[in-house]
């Protein structure tokens, strides 16, 4: 059976860690990254309910799309909700991992699988990311530049897209005088050395420059290898939300039908004129209204997210765009399915191991 670290490095691959928003919480929220893991309980949220799924399930954790803890705690008693369901988590030595605003940015994400439901094509995202991260840029003797470059890719840099160990090489001189407590690679104390070096560049994430810039040190012969970390930004295949197309248009009365079958949601709030033909959609799980401005400026007939504010209808109206307000957690919903098929096919091999998806998919509300 799968050791969590390794459950946390595969879902780390579908939704990068580090595409979170800065206030979220994601990750390892309760648990030992050591531990290993049979059973898993995928849910939206963490609740009684939930909990008492997992137990009777017997699973050894639980991950979530919600973050259980979101802001910093004071203290862990059972005077409290969260205290008591961390109190319930530690008890059982369980562990519980949130994949929140990773999974709603990643390109095969929440919104992808979303608009594949809706068999949208031609998908972009609605916001892309903006990639804050850097390239790594390291002087090389030519001798040693395979063994650099493959301890760099082990830390994690040179990695683009579904493509590993991508680097880019230039040759030179390089130039330096060592002094006399020096032990130096190449050239005599005091004496000035020109020497053919390889500019080496790597891109990297900014959260690993640490664990790359250690790796070129143990790697490097010189005592002092010269290392420039560059912050590139770049804009990604990630983002906030999705845009495509429809083969066919259809009604906005026909997308309303789908919609409410696919979710399944109970009811939708819906702005414009039923008999519309829809081709262009946009789409955003959960809180989309952030998004709205972003589906007219690039001329989408339809916007699909989970709720909006008041003045975001009104808004809708003034610029003559559908707009289906389905729910929050109908429209975030498809995250057990999306998760729960994931990691099983992710540790098929491993027979002992098993996903499960939680029942638990009630609006937290009641429709009268």
């Amino acid at each position: 059976m799968p050791a969590l670290n390794q459950i946390i490095k595969v879902i780390g691959d579908l939704a990068p860690w580090n595409l979170a928003e800065p206030w979220d919480q994601v990750g390892l929220q309760v648990g030992n990254s050591n531990q290993e893991c049979q059973k898993v309980l995928v849910s939206l949220d963490f609740n009684h309910q939930v909990l008492a799924e997992g137990l009777e399930k017997e699973v050894n954790g639980f991950i979530v799309h919600h973050p259980l803890i979101f802001k910093p705690l004071n203290s862990i008693t059972e005077n409290t909700v969260t205290g008591r369901y961390l109190a319930a988590i530690l008890k059982k030595d369980l562990f519980l991992i949130a994949v929140h605003t990773n999974i709603d940015k990643a390109e095969y994400g929440l919104n992808y699988f979303l608009g594949k439901q809706l068999k949208l094509t031609e998908m972009e995202p609605l916001e892309p990311a903006a990639a804050y991260d850097c390239k790594v840029v390291v002087f090389v003797p030519e001798a040693f530049v395979e063994q650099v470059r493959n301890a760099m890719s082990r830390a994690g840099a040179g990695v683009i897209g579904d493509y590993t160990e991508c680097s880019f090489e230039l040759s030179g001189t390089g130039t330096f005088k060592p002094g006399q407590n020096t032990q130096a690679y190449i050239g005599a104390p005091g004496v000035f050395e020109r020497t053919p070096e390889i500019r080496l560049e790597m891109v990297a994430p900014k959260e690993l420059i640490n664990d790359i810039t250690g790796e070129i040190r143990r790697n490097h012969p010189y005592e002092e290898p010269a290392i420039d970390i560059i912050p590139l930004l770049n804009y990604s295949r990630h983002g906030l939300g999705k845009i495509g197309v429809l083969s066919e248009p259809v009604t906005l009365e026909e997308i309303c039908r789908s919609v409410k079958s696919l979710l399944p949601a109970k009811d939708l709030r819906v702005i414009g004129d039923l008999a519309r033909p829809i081709k262009k959609v946009a789409v955003c799980t959960g809180s989309g209204r952030d998004l709205l401005t972003k589906a007219i400026k690039l001329q989408a007939d339809l916007f699909l997210t989970g709720e909006l504010g008041y003045h975001d209808y009104l808004t809708a109206l003034d610029h003559g765009i559908a707009v289906i307000a389905a729910g929050h957690r109908s429209t975030e919903n498809c995250f057990i399915q999306l998760m729960t098929d994931y990691l099983n096919s992710s540790f098929a091999t491993e027979t002992n191991f098993k996903a499960f998806a939680s029942q638990n998919r009630e609006e937290p509300y009641l429709i009268v």
